[in-house]
């Protein structure tokens, strides 16, 4: 019940404060009592602190944050951090985070997802309605970023180091704050970015593309054929009568 009183006060998002300094200091000394947690006892404590502190301490609530912190998956953990502050995400491998919804710079979108789980290995990416889009690619210290727009790919690589990290570049909007590794030209792949892309199961040989965008894509496909094959009332009764199609 203490964990989800300081989660309530502190961000997901909030990675370097004091608050989130000492709810990760809680967090670990609590954790091995997470797993153990007993439904009926915590349901007697949040029967009663529900009623003034709302949802967040009713059972379900405490539960979920329980098995969040036991799980300690830093993709579903970034995908939470995301979620409050409004950011539309959702992942489409064990490590592929994509970030959805209209946006100017597709690459800073990436980037506040790189931010949200620079622990681990992970690619992240983002579009926007013109076509445009960027995928990002953290394997510690190096960040690829590979931005499209109509047919061109342009390819570029930082190196971060423990003072400046993707978190850092997130909150400044400014990847030029990280060392740029040059290259003769930016419109060719770089070979470690294409590996390390492999790696996470994103075959750049292809264009990018939502596994479930297009899950939900054929599943209208199909719903708008079988509303056009079905037939109408007035179709049915005319067919019965003999009569053709329904004159005026």
């Amino acid at each position: 019940m203490g964990l989800a009183v300081l989660r309530m006060h502190t961000a997901r998002y909030d990675y370097g404060s004091e608050k989130a300094l000492q709810y990760r200091r809680v967090v670990k000394a609590v954790s091995h009592l997470l797993s153990a947690a007993v439904p009926d006892l915590v349901d007697e404590y949040t029967d009663m602190l529900s009623k003034r502190f709302g949802r967040m301490l009713d059972l379900e609530s405490v539960l979920e944050l329980a098995s969040e912190e036991v799980q300690d998956d830093p993709i579903a953990n970034a995908i939470h951090a995301l979620e409050e502050r409004d950011i539309k995400v959702h992942a489409d491998g064990p490590a592929i985070l994509h970030v959805h919804g209209t946006t100017r710079n597709p690459a800073l979108a990436a980037l506040e997802a790189i931010a949200a789980a620079e622990e681990v290995t992970l690619a992240t990416w983002a579009e926007n309605n013109t076509g445009r889009w960027a995928l990002l690619i953290w394997q510690a210290p190096d960040l690829y970023c590979i931005e499209h727009a109509d047919t061109v790919q342009l390819w570029h690589h930082y190196r971060c180091s423990r003072r400046i990290t993707p978190r850092t570049l997130a909150r400044a909007r400014d990847f030029e704050l990280a060392e740029r590794v040059r290259y003769p030209a930016r419109i060719t792949p770089i070979p470690q970015a294409v590996t390390a892309a492999l790696a996470l199961g994103i075959e750049m040989s292809h264009p990018l593309a939502c596994p479930r965008s297009q899950v939900e894509d054929h599943a209208s496909r199909i719903a708008r054929r079988a509303a056009a094959m079905a037939p109408s009332p007035g179709r049915d009764r005319d067919h019965l009568r003999g009569n053709g199609p329904a004159r005026r």
